[in-house]
Formats: C-alpha cells, structure tokens, sequence
C-alpha cells in the first residue's frame, strides 16, 4: 500500500500542507481498502500506518494497533481511541492513550528464540581487565537518552571502566 504519511513538524503552513498530504493518503488508503476488503486491519504505529489505520476506522473495518513500548507513540496514541483493539508489548501506565472505545490487551512483544535463549542465560561478570561491551537502544521516544542520558552516565563512571568500554 502507497499512501503518503506526512509529519506535522514546521510552521503553520508546512502543518496545513502535512494535513492535506495525509486527508489524500487516507483517500487512498480507503480505496485500496474497498477493493481489497480485507477483514481486519492492523497497524503497528508510526506516520506511514495512520492514513491506512484511519481510512479502515472509517470504513468500520475490523482494527488492531500494536506498541511494542511502554508508553504508545504519537500516531497510536491518537488512533487507540477509534480501533477495536489496542495490543500492547510492554504493561502501558495511565493516560497512554486508550480511549473508551479502546480495549487494551498486554500480549507482549514477539522475540526470537535465539534472543529469548540468551536472556535466560546466567550472568557470566567479565574478567576484571576484560572490555566491557554496552549496548543500548531506544525507540523514537527514547532517543533523548543517547543525547543526555547516556553520555552523562559514562562520564561518571571512573576512568578504569570507562576505557574497557566497547
């Protein structure tokens, strides 16, 4: 499915061309809908799923979002109001978007076996002069953290850990 996903970042008139640029993706999208009849729609979050989750709302087809994160993105928070089911990966604290039209189901996030396996594994601490490996990730609402977060924390290690970082 082609259908435009604008952001709404900018001035005024960048906002009112985001709008008409995601009113022609819902357009499409309903259209794609209506020949394809499909017998649910589901969304995973970000700008690309909300003309596709919006046309199917409007069509009364079957919806589904799913939030991998502890607090629902931007485009699921303001859809999770008009679907039939809002799945989420992680327990979701209050006022994460579920409106009162919404039914919120924790089912998780999906894992690889291979990822799964490794986390079950026991901790094994490295050798004291050992390179330590430290990896961290985030998602679109956490990426202040590699910014601020993170760098401020390494500093404040002591210098002997810091060097065996990799």
């Amino acid at each position: 499915m082609v259908t435009d996903a604008a952001t709404f970042a900018g001035g005024p008139l960048a906002r009112l061309k985001a709008g008409g640029r995601l009113a022609g993706g819902v357009a499409e999208a309903a259209r794609l809908l209506g020949r394809v009849r499909p017998r649910a729609v589901i969304g995973f979050g970000g700008y690309p799923s909300a003309p596709a989750m919006t046309a199917a709302v409007l069509r009364r087809i079957p919806t589904l979002i799913h939030d991998s994160n502890a607090i629902l993105g931007r485009t699921n928070r303001l859809l999770a109001p008009f679907v039939d089911l809002t799945a989420l990966g992680l327990p979701a604290p209050a006022g994460t978007g579920a409106g009162a039209k919404t039914r919120a189901r924790l089912v998780g996030n999906p894992v690889r076996d291979a990822v799964a396996a490794r986390a079950r594994a026991p901790y094994t601490p490295p050798a004291p002069d050992a390179p330590i490996e430290l990896l961290v990730f985030g998602g679109s609402q956490g990426a202040r953290i590699f910014g601020e977060v993170v760098p401020a924390a390494i500093a404040a290690l002591p210098e002997g850990l810091r060097r065996r970082l990799r």
